[in-house]
């Protein structure tokens, strides 16, 4: 009776699960990657760069932190 009562009346499930979709999709500033407006978080103003792009520095390289003397 449920299952009669969500065909007839309801949204069909293409049609929630397509919503669902659109709704995670919205336009936030905090959504990088594939799909998105930013590629990589590195893009945002203030945090580190790419080490593929702009090295790091040594304190910030656990080689040269963890390193034993």
């Amino acid at each position: 009776m449920h299952d009669h009562l969500k065909r007839i009346i309801c949204k069909s499930d293409f049609l929630l699960a397509a919503e669902a979709q659109a709704k995670e999709k919205k336009d936030n500033p905090a959504n990088f990657g594939y799909g998105c407006d930013r590629h990589c978080i590195c893009e945002i103003p203030g945090q580190v760069p790419c080490p593929a792009v702009v090295p790091l520095p040594n304190h910030m390289r656990g080689k040269f932190t963890h390193q034993k003397d």
